[in-house]
């Protein structure tokens, strides 16, 4: 799924990394250290009589400890993450659009599921595309 993607570790570090700082201005991932299998859902659609399918949306989840610093680097935080990216419009080149959950501490547990997955990316692919602004 990652195929368009030139640095698709650097865009999951760089979400991480946005999605903290709306908390914490100054926080700076240090390390993301996956663990657990992560589970992945797609849409498509189907071409030239079925065919052929496109994949028009996926999406992923991961469980995370990730190390951050903060405060001008003086403080160190390990935080358990569940991660979830969603990606839309794969099909409608310079129209994609993406999303991104972060649930931590409890809820990384809790939400790190198949049936939260596809509630989310139903939800996201279902969503009016005015709603959404292109990535």
């Amino acid at each position: 799924m990652f195929y368009n993607l030139p640095d698709p570790f650097g865009q999951i570090r760089d979400e991480v990394q946005a999605g903290l700082r709306r908390q914490v201005p100054d926080a700076e991932v240090d390390k993301i250290e996956a663990y657990d299998e992560p589970k992945f859902v797609t849409a498509g659609r189907e071409i030239n009589g079925g065919r052929k399918l496109v994949i028009t949306a996926f999406a992923f989840v991961f469980r995370a400890r990730v190390t951050v610093r903060s405060l001008a680097g003086t403080r160190e935080d390990r935080l358990d993450m569940s991660v979830t990216m969603m990606f839309g419009r794969l099909d409608r080149p310079g129209e994609q659009v993406s999303r991104t959950f972060f649930d931590m501490h409890a809820d990384a547990a809790r939400n790190f599921n198949d049936e939260i997955l596809k509630q989310r990316f139903v939800e996201f692919h279902e969503t009016d595309a005015s709603e959404l602004p292109a990535s």
